[in-house]
């Protein structure tokens, strides 16, 4: 339980990270993606892309296409979660 605990704190700090910086720093971007266990932290990642794309004011295709990744992975999870 302890390491899920340690891993989860290092995923937010991550997030925090991302959600402070000026830039997106793509392979920051691939460690959070690839340390997201919960549904909420995958939608408070999607919650700090969709606000750096406020902040482009839309106007970043790939920031888009990568939000859209996201969101096609929360509805496959809720898809998934409702069948079981």
């Amino acid at each position: 339980m302890e390491a899920a605990r340690v891993q989860d704190q290092l995923t937010d700090r991550l997030m925090q990270r991302l959600e402070g910086s000026k830039f997106l720093h793509i392979p920051l971007m691939n460690r959070i993606e690839g340390r997201i266990r919960t549904k909420e932290q995958l939608a408070n990642y999607t919650a700090v892309l969709v606000h750096e794309l406020e902040a482009r004011k839309f106007q970043d295709e790939w920031l888009i296409d990568r939000i859209d990744r996201v969101l096609d992975l929360q509805r496959r999870l809720e898809r998934y979660e409702s069948l079981n």
